[in-house]
């Protein structure tokens, strides 16, 4: 494995040239190993060893992380949020690929934003708010519910952003996902608890 420059295969190279990305398709073979549970782990601790000191670490996380967040379950999105803020400099939009930069060109300057989540979450000292919401208030009342275990209290925030506070979209699992660089402070959200 060539440990100093990140591979073009998968379309991960956005047009930088050839070999400039081979580190990072070898890394994004290794978190096939992986299941959604473990992913986001998996791509923490890539950023905190092997691509700690690298002078693409930015270009490379935000590629990544990019196209491996539709494919991730269990986000720590309070680290997350840290690389976020670390790598912001390094961004830029055309990382996106496909239906998810369609979606990101497609959103307006001011966009309305909902987020299913259980109120109180595990752990958690006060209610928090993540970094992934969506377009579609349906969605965000499935993931309010649960998609495999049952929520206890399960709320929908709905927010309102500039489309400068997104840091990428995903429109993989018409999810029409959008991922901030910093989570909303709860009491900046609209809070709807569901009834069952």
């Amino acid at each position: 494995m060539n440990t100093k420059t990140c591979g073009t295969q998968m379309g991960l190279d956005g047009g930088h040239g050839p070999g400039q990305l081979s580190m990072l398709d070898a890394h994004w073979h290794l978190l096939r190993y992986y299941g959604s549970h473990q992913r986001p782990r998996a791509l923490l601790d890539l950023f905190a060893t092997a691509f700690a000191d690298r002078e693409d670490a930015g270009r490379c996380f935000w590629r990544l992380a990019i196209t491996e967040w539709p494919n991730f379950d269990a986000i720590p999105h309070g680290e997350y949020q840290r690389l976020f803020r670390r790598y912001q400099r390094e961004w830029r939009a055309d990382y996106m690929r496909g239906t998810g930069l369609q979606l990101y060109r497609n959103l307006p300057e001011q966009v309305e934003l909902f987020r299913g989540q259980n109120w109180r979450m595990p752990g958690a000292r006060r209610s928090s708010c993540g970094l992934s919401w969506t377009l579609d208030r349906d969605i965000a009342t499935e993931f309010a519910i649960g998609c495999r275990i049952r929520n206890p209290d399960p709320v929908i925030l709905t927010t309102s952003v500039s489309k400068s506070d997104v840091a990428f979209a995903c429109g993989e699992r018409n999810e029409q996902e959008v991922v901030l660089f910093r989570a909303p402070a709860s009491n900046a959200c609209k809070v709807d608890p569901l009834t069952r």
